[in-house]
Parts: C-alpha cells; sequence; structure tokens
C-alpha cells in the first residue's frame, strides 16, 4: 500500500525561520477549511449509501458517479467525507496486519484500462517486474484488494480511461469494472470522480450493463444570485482565519465578478482566496482589497483583460486548462457575453 512520508515535509517545516513558519501554519489551515455548499447533502448521502453497501458481505457492488468541471471541488469535497467515515479508517486485523477499507488512485491522462489497472497495482505495493496482461493486472489488482482489506475504491480523473485510445472499445471496460463490482466473495464498490463526459460510461453503454449500478450526480456549478451572499460570507470567515480582514465590501457585483473570473466554479473561487490571503501575508499586512484580487486573477489568467477591472466583465470569456489556470481569452472584442451570464441576470 502506498504510504505518504511527511518525514522530509515536517523537518523542512521544522527549519524555517520563525515568520515563514506562521505564515505555513496559517496557510495550511486556510487551505484546510471546509464548509458545506449547496452540493454537500446530496453527496454525502450518496457516499453513505456507498459505504454502506460496502459493510455487508453478499451486495453486489455499485457504482457513485460524480461529475463536474474541472476544479469545481468534487475532489475536496469526496474526500472530506471519506475521512470522517469512521468506517474507513485503516484497523488491526489477525496476524499483525492491518486492513485499509478504502483505496484511492488518479487515473493518469491518456489512461487505458490496462494502464490503470497498473496504476492500481503500483498503488497497491505489488511490483511489476515485467510487462503483464491486462487480465493478469486486473487478477493482482483484485487479489491485493481482497487481501488489504479493500472494500470501497475512489478513481479520480476517471475522464482519462474514456477518453484513451481502446483498441477493446467500451464494451471492455464495462466488463471489467463489473468483474470488481461482482468478485465472489469480495465485490468491490467504486466511487468515480471526472469531468461531465464521463457520464459517457452509462450514455455509450450499448447493452446497459451498467445503467442499473451507476449513480450518477453531476455537480450543480455556482449562480451567483443564488450562492453569492453564502460564498461571501465563506470568504470573511477564511480571512478571519488567517488573521486578515477585507477593507472592501463583499458586494453583489463582486461576486458576479469573482464567480466569472472563475468560470462559476468553487475550486477556482478558493484558488483565487488562497493567492490573495498569501501575498498579503507575505508582505506583512493586516487587510485585503480590491488590488489583492486583481493579482490572484492574473495569477490565474497569465496576462489580458482582468474581470475586477473590466467595465464589460462579462465579455472576458476564458476556458480553464488542467492545471487550474485560464486560457487566453476567445474573443477579448466580443460584447456578446457568451459565456451565458451577464451582470444584469445575477450570473
Amino acid at each position: 500500500m502506498f504510504r505518504e512520508d511527511n518525514e522530509v515535509t515536517r523537518t523542512m517545516r521544522d527549519r524555517l525561520p520563525e515568520e515563514q513558519r506562521r505564515i505555513r501554519d496559517i496557510m495550511e489551515a486556510v487551505e484546510n477549511f471546509y464548509f458545506t455548499t449547496h452540493n454537500d447533502q446530496e453527496v454525502k448521502r450518496e457516499i453513505d449509501v456507498v459505504v454502506r453497501g460496502a459493510t455487508r458481505a453478499s451486495k453486489d457492488g455499485h457504482i457513485l458517479l460524480i461529475t463536474g468541471e474541472s476544479h469545481a471541488g468534487k475532489s475536496f469535497m469526496v474526500n472530506h467525507y471519506l475521512e470522517e467515515n469512521t468506517s474507513l479508517v485503516p484497523f488491526a486485523i489477525e496476524n499483525n496486519n492491518t486492513a485499509y477499507p478504502l483505496f484511492r488512485v488518479t487515473a493518469p491522462p491518456g489512461c487505458t484500462m490496462a494502464g490503470l489497472g497498473r496504476e492500481m497495482a503500483m498503488r497497491l505495493g505489488y511490483k511489476l517486474h515485467r510487462q503483464l496482461s491486462e487480465d493478469l493486472v486486473f487478477q493482482r489488482v483484485r487479489a491485493q484488494l481482497y487481501v488489504q482489506g479493500t472494500r470501497v475504491v475512489v478513481i479520480n480523473e476517471f475522464q482519462h480511461v474514456l477518453d484513451a485510445p481502446a483498441r477493446k472499445g467500451l464494451r471492455h471496460l464495462t466488463d471489467t469494472l463489473k468483474n470488481l463490482l461482482q468478485e465472489d466473495d469480495w465485490p468491490i464498490h467504486l466511487i468515480l470522480l471526472g469531468l461531465p463526459e464521463s457520464v459517457n460510461l452509462v450514455k455509450r453503454d450499448s447493452k446497459e450493463q451498467m445503467e442499473a449500478r451507476v449513480l450518477h450526480h453531476p455537480l450543480v456549478p455556482l449562480v451567483a444570485s443564488e450562492h453569492g451572499a453564502e460564498i461571501n460570507t465563506v470568504i470573511e470567515q477564511v480571512l478571519a482565519i488567517a488573521g486578515l480582514k477585507s477593507v472592501m465590501p463583499f458586494t453583489d457585483e463582486f461576486s458576479r465578478r469573482l464567480f466569472h473570473g472563475a468560470r462559476y466554479r468553487l475550486g477556482l473561487v478558493f484558488r483565487m482566496l488562497h493567492f490573495v490571503i498569501e501575498d498579503a501575508l507575505d508582505c506583512g499586512e493586516t487587510e485585503v482589497g480590491i488590488e489583492h484580487w486583481d493579482d490572484a486573477y492574473m495569477r490565474l489568467a497569465k496576462g489580458g483583460r482582468n474581470v475586477f477591472t473590466e467595465a464589460k466583465w462579462w465579455t472576458i470569456v476564458r476556458g480553464v486548462r488542467d492545471d487550474g489556470t485560464l486560457t487566453p481569452e476567445e474573443d477579448e472584442d466580443d460584447d456578446s457575453g457568451s459565456s451565458g451570464y451577464s451582470a444584469r441576470d445575477g450570473g
């Protein structure tokens, strides 16, 4: 089983100068801060259903598929509810061994099912000394999941598996997943996280093997008119954790600009907030203003117009890269508001 060793980071932290250590500790507290949103209640309920099903030895596994745009906050939310679930905490078993009920893996870009199997095998501690067939790799994976007492498997970035060129087609992918769900005496329950196109796991399944086994839950994106006040309150709470306060009011106008700049994705809203906080702390400041938000946005945009200073901010149309930075504008002269939101409708 792969284990992150924090000995190095702990030693490095202890060697930081006092002020740098203070900032580091504040940023850790800020980045770990969790609050519930409009998506939490349903996601938590569905995760509880998966974990409850995994405690029933005779129950075949099912798949919970959670989709949302990149940097919408899927992984942070799901990991929060997995980590607070005491049923998934490792525990001692016979012969001085330890059971690990939960296993998490991220599918690499361009990853086929064979590649995913190899990634899982290595993360589970299986040493692949030679090239094995996909069937043999997944035999090793299933055996190791049994040995380690794993009942719930989380696969992040699942769209990479669907996007990869596959000679064997979708039927082969669904067969492989179904074998995990129906393993004799040790069925696995899956939580898949991915972009909206990950739902093609069900839509492109001509044999309809997966429809009855997959519960799809798409995350609802941010809308300034519905969620702006709530997010503004949370921003004030996070600033307070960092010992900072805002010199500007968080108005509806600010929310619309912020949400549009973050492409209506919760993860990007808080990535900008973290930039704002760290910049202020680095400069020894106790207050933040619009100039901090200007700089935070440009760290994502890398140039071009700025949603916090542009009069017609709703005409700024950018995409989001995998690393969370923003693409150049599609058309800087386009005043049509092609994002589908405008300053008038409240975003």
